[in-house]
């Protein structure tokens, strides 16, 4: 009872979820915060918390301090690398599966490996560069 509850409300702030963001149960207000977050990390900007990493992240106190909820976003194992499958438009994402069923179709192969198999070639093909240095700033108490 409690695992299918957790699936319902997002876990940095507990509201209700809206759905799995960067391979977490989250809220719509976590998802597009963690993505801002991600972004301002490529510019190598960083949140500072006033509060020396003490702040609670609740529904009611989320925007207060934005550093303690990028920390908790990545104690939750929010991961940069969802933002890829995040941002493919929905024609992007059709591409990809029409090809990947047209492997399947035509492979010796069985249809579970192929299935991974073109599913991880066709994403390959996406380059989205990362610095995955600027996460380690952040301390996880």
């Amino acid at each position: 009872m409690e695992e299918r509850r957790s699936e319902l409300t997002c876990r940095v702030c507990g509201d209700k979820a809206s759905g799995k963001h960067y391979g977490v149960p989250s809220c719509d207000g976590c998802r597009g915060f963690f993505k801002r977050s991600i972004r301002r990390c490529r510019q190598n900007l960083e949140y500072i918390c006033k509060e020396n990493g003490r702040c609670v992240v609740d529904v009611a106190r989320r925007n207060q301090c934005q550093a303690c909820r990028f920390t908790k976003c990545l104690q939750v194992n929010m991961r940069r690398e969802g933002e890829l499958f995040q941002s493919l438009s929905r024609h992007h994402e059709l591409k990809i599966f029409r090809g990947i069923r047209s492997q399947r179709e035509s492979s010796p192969l069985p249809e579970l490996a192929m299935g991974f198999l073109g599913y991880t070639a066709a994403y390959a093909r996406i380059a989205i560069p990362f610095d995955y240095n600027c996460f380690l700033s952040h301390s996880f108490v």
